[in-house]
């Protein structure tokens, strides 16, 4: 009779054959509540466990019983196992597995994807920041002691798991000497004693040898791969605790690739590493401060925390440089301006501040937001990576070097067959080609991205345009109304020299020296008008041709959308998704045949037919790949020759814009010009009006002459009123000419006046009239 495989306690049942995990002292299993029904992990002791001492035992029940986060696994029951009485601990179960189930992924085989990491490192660093505050060390912090939790709204949560070597420390500084953790992840001077028996080493450690398990598992999970590995992984430990040991501050991996090879130190993550720049330039300084021994340059907790607390504080803005083909995210600060932006942008693409154009939605940035707008308050598109704010270089730059993507290579397998052997390699194959349907799913983003900057560049020039065509309309009509003004003043200034020269008792070398300045004023006047008439022709002409060329679309003639790869037509993606999952049936064929051990003639045929096709499959993978580049190579070569053109178009805008600036500061000073001219011709007016003539002979005569009942007095008072009017006046164009029509029209009342009085006189006037006309 085959034996039951059901075990239970008090009020929790579960299935020995659905074990989730083990480790050195214990197993779980997938089970559940007998009442409720709920699903739940049961952690079951074995015997071994309870050979330890009593407080050990006991220590992960009371230190679990304490807890309650949402980053730590709850504790549900502590019970004992019916038949055995070994202790079993009752926990919230893990439908998703654990980080290590997710990054032996085939499609993880390169680390996360950017939104899953910086879920884990926020989840993780609230987890330790608790246990932190609660004065509790993990000292078995992996990536198979963090757990993923789907919530009822479908959000993942990532949780710490496994206190079965954590301990509660009085205080931040309190030293132990016993030894846990997972060789991989240990800190060096644990590794040492645990592992290399380095009698050398002090067994004295505190609660920061959690901050390098903690490094080595955010490395992982960024990367896929462990940051320090010797040649022969767990078999060489000798150079494994070398590796760790020696390592010099800043740098955050060691790897060996050949037997007693030299070790491989790098300051940055791998190039395979899917994460972002922008990501990545915050990250490198934390894993940095992590991976150190040195009290001098690691990272404390505090300091970890708040380090990351900042980074998840951050917003991230989508940029694309179609200069250099470079897709960037830029984390920074809600409150940054502009100018912070900008440093973001030249850091990760080496175009400086002032080579910068920013085109959003087809306008220049700088006319959608002001400079002191905050990131925050941005338009929502700038956030999503399909409506980024384009990065072009003031100028055109045909030295650049297409950026062409890297992959590793492809394993080769041997000439004979190795099911073990076999089965890793096409696992290896399958983390590849996850990693270039990516690749290609980048290389179609980056070349739709270029086809919008060039859509969105050109619009921005027809936006300048319209801008250049407004600005000279308004020109133009301001030019019209001072041009205006001008030869109202030319026909006042002879009416006014005109009714003083009626007047007998006038100083006539006063009124020479009026006819003479008004002769000046007026011939200045003219000469500056004609220069910007002929300004404004050359301006119109300018416009003109430029105008003709946007209507031959001569900039869209340059650039072809069919050039690249197309998502509708190719489907390169497409295409290699299909490809990996036909790889993911043969990783799961060779797994079937390894656990069999022992394969029939027939599966051993079936088995060599995969090898071959999964060699052929990635073949395939690498020639789309290598198509895609030289596709996106040929569309960035295009870029360049159009930018080359649309860079030469800016440059003729921008001269117009100068041209026009220019036009309108004459056409200002011409306006101030004149304007200063009707005021001292006033002022002019006035003095000679008041002025006596030398001879008295001539300033005999009746102490009032009247023309029409009208005596000289007033007509003096009448001619101040002009003047006052004129200065008055000028600064409504509209007002003033109306003023202008009635001074004009009592100057001719008073020139029939005159006529009516004395045509002697009359005809003087209009004598010296005809010297103006």
């Amino acid at each position: 009779m085959a034996q039951s495989t059901l075990r239970g306690s008090k009020h929790y049942m579960w299935e020995v054959t659905k074990m989730l995990g083990q480790g050195a002292t214990s197993k779980v299993y997938r089970g559940r509540n007998k009442i409720t029904g709920e699903e739940v992990a049961v952690k079951v002791f074995t015997s071994a466990a309870a050979l330890r001492p009593f407080e050990v035992q006991m220590r992960e029940y009371s230190l679990m019983k304490k807890m309650d986060h949402m980053n730590i696994v709850k504790m549900l029951d502590l019970e004992q196992e019916i038949g055995t009485g070994n202790k079993v601990i009752v926990m919230e179960l893990s439908t998703c597995g654990s980080l290590y189930n997710m990054l032996d992924d085939p499609k993880n085989a390169y680390g996360l994807e950017e939104t899953e990491f910086l879920l884990v490192l926020k989840h993780v660093a609230k987890g330790m920041k608790y246990l932190h505050e609660k004065g509790i060390v993990h000292r078995d912090v992996k990536p198979g002691n963090i757990l993923c939790y789907k919530g009822e709204d479908g959000r993942f949560v990532f949780k710490l798991t496994d206190f079965g070597a954590a301990k509660e420390l009085q205080y931040e500084e309190e030293q132990f000497v016993s030894l846990y953790g997972t060789e991989e992840y240990l800190h060096p001077d644990i590794y040492g004693c645990a592992v290399m028996r380095d009698k050398n080493k002090e067994k004295i450690f505190d609660a920061t040898v959690d901050l390098w398990s903690l490094g080595v598992t955010i490395f992982h999970a960024a990367t896929g791969r462990l940051p320090f590995r010797p040649f022969g992984g767990r078999k060489n430990r000798v150079t494994m605790y070398e590796i760790t040991k020696n390592k010099e501050p800043g740098y955050i991996s060691g790897i060996q690739q050949s037997e007693n090879g030299k070790i491989e130190w790098s300051k940055e993550l791998p190039l395979t590493c899917r994460l972002s720049l922008g990501l990545k330039m915050f990250l490198t300084p934390i894993l940095a401060g992590l991976l150190e021994r040195n009290d001098r340059y690691k990272l404390s907790f505090g300091d970890f925390f708040n380090k990351v607390d900042k980074l998840m504080s951050k917003i991230v803005i989508h940029t694309f440089s179609p200069n250099t083909w470079m897709h960037m995210r830029i984390y920074i600060d809600g409150n940054s301006k502009i100018t912070t932006l900008q440093d973001c942008i030249a850091e990760q693409s080496d175009i400086a501040i002032q080579d910068q154009v920013l085109i959003h939605d087809g306008d220049l940035l700088k006319n959608i937001v002001d400079n002191m707008t905050p990131v925050h308050q941005y338009p929502k598109s700038v956030f999503c990576e399909k409506t980024p704010i384009f990065v072009f270089m003031k100028h055109s730059d045909d030295q650049r070097t297409f950026p062409k993507s890297w992959c590793p290579d492809f394993p080769k397998f041997g000439s004979s067959m190795n099911i073990a052997n076999d089965q890793q390699m096409a696992k290896m194959c399958c983390g590849i080609n996850f990693l270039l349907c990516k690749e290609i799913g980048r290389y179609h983003t980056k070349m739709e991205l270029e086809r919008l900057s060039v859509q969105s560049y050109i619009h921005e020039l027809k936006h300048e345009f319209s801008h250049l065509l407004s600005y000279d309309s308004r020109l133009r009509e301001h030019c019209a109304s001072d041009l205006t003004m001008m030869t109202n003043f030319i026909s006042e200034s002879q009416q006014k020299i005109m009714i003083l020269s009626a007047i007998n008792t006038i100083n006539p070398s006063q009124l020479a020296d009026l006819e003479k300045s008004t002769a000046a004023n007026t011939l200045e006047l003219q000469t500056t008008a004609d220069k910007i008439k002929n300004e404004l022709k050359r301006t119109s002409k300018l416009l003109s041709n430029y105008q003709e060329r946007i209507v031959k679309r001569e900039l869209e003639m340059s650039w072809d959308n069919a050039i690249g790869c197309n998502d509708e037509q190719d489907r390169c993606k497409e295409r290699q998704e299909v490809t990996v999952e036909i790889i993911l049936r043969i990783v799961r064929h060779f797994k079937e045949h390894r656990q069999a051990q022992y394969l029939n003639r027939t599966e051993e045929d079936t088995h060599a037919f995969e090898r071959n096709q999964l060699e052929e499959l990635c073949m395939k993978a690498k020639s789309l790949l290598e198509t895609c580049d030289s596709r996106g190579q040929k569309q960035y070569e295009m870029f360049h020759r159009f930018y080359s053109k649309a860079v030469n178009t800016r440059k003729e805008n921008d001269s117009l814009d100068r041209s026009l600036a220019s036009l309108e500061k004459k056409r200002i000073d011409f306006e101030k010009r004149l304007s200063k001219i009707v005021e001292e011709l006033g002022q002019e007016c006035m003095e000679v009006l008041h002025s006596r003539h030398p001879d008295p002979l001539r300033s005999r005569g009746p102490k009032q002459v009247t023309c029409n009942g009208i005596d000289r007095d007033t007509r003096r008072s009448l001619l101040e009123e002009a003047n006052n009017s004129l200065k008055s006046g000028f600064e409504d164009l509209k007002e003033d000419i109306q003023r202008n029509n009635d001074l004009l029209k009592m100057s001719g009342e008073i020139l029939e006046e005159l006529k009516n009085t004395n045509p002697l006189v009359l005809n003087g006037v209009l004598e010296k009239t005809s010297e103006y006309g």
